[in-house]
């Protein structure tokens, strides 16, 4: 479990910036999860992640680990693909 992280509480609009920064760093551009790119798809999440952070404590970088963590979970069904090819498959 993650601590409390020090700067908390945040306000969303910095919350969201730092949450898509994140995930955006973490991923190439041409990459699309869950059906969007991923920038348009952390903008989409990060505002249910900073509802759960107020609680919880977690930074906006926690969270976004958190969420990426999920999406190769299901392996038969990547959520995570680069546009024209499947993630990790090496193209088709």
């Amino acid at each position: 479990m993650h601590n409390k992280h020090p700067d908390l509480p945040i306000m969303l609009s910095v919350f969201k910036g730092r949450f898509v920064a994140h995930i955006v760093n973490c991923h190439p551009v041409d990459q699309v999860a869950y059906g969007k790119r991923v920038g348009e798809y952390a903008t989409g999440v990060a505002a249910a992640y900073w509802d759960a952070s107020q609680e919880d404590g977690w930074s906006p970088e926690q969270c976004a680990a958190d969420d990426m963590s999920y999406w190769a979970a299901d392996h038969a069904s990547p959520a995570l693909t680069v546009i024209g090819r499947s993630a990790g498959r090496g193209g088709a």
